[in-house]
């Protein structure tokens, strides 16, 4: 949720973005940037009850990534680091005991 603030002139100016939490809602995710380059936003909405854990999966089923975060509803992972190739990775985040996976493009 944002704002768009007009003056008389007619310039305007956006305030920053918030999410707006409901309680007793269900656990969601979303991936922020998808196709992504070095960086994978993950948010959830609420925030968990237990660790969190991220796989990243290559096209050939093979794990490049995985580890465990503290209770938090948004995760920011850089694999800048992993050198790893264009293509298609499955993202396997486990929260609460439920799985969630998304279907990533590395750029």
């Amino acid at each position: 949720y944002r704002l768009k603030m007009a003056d008389i002139d007619g310039k305007f100016t956006y305030s920053s973005t918030i999410l707006i939490k409901v309680l007793n809602v269900s656990q969601r995710l979303w991936v922020g940037n998808n196709p992504f380059h070095n960086i994978i936003n993950i948010r959830l909405a609420k925030i968990p009850q237990q660790n969190v854990k991220v796989e990243l999966i290559n096209e050939s089923g093979a794990k490049v990534y995985f580890k465990e975060f503290g209770n938090t509803d948004f995760i920011n992972l850089n694999v800048s680091a992993m050198n790893l190739a264009s293509g298609v990775y499955l993202l396997r985040t486990t929260v609460d005991g439920k799985i969630y996976t998304n279907k990533l493009l590395k750029q």
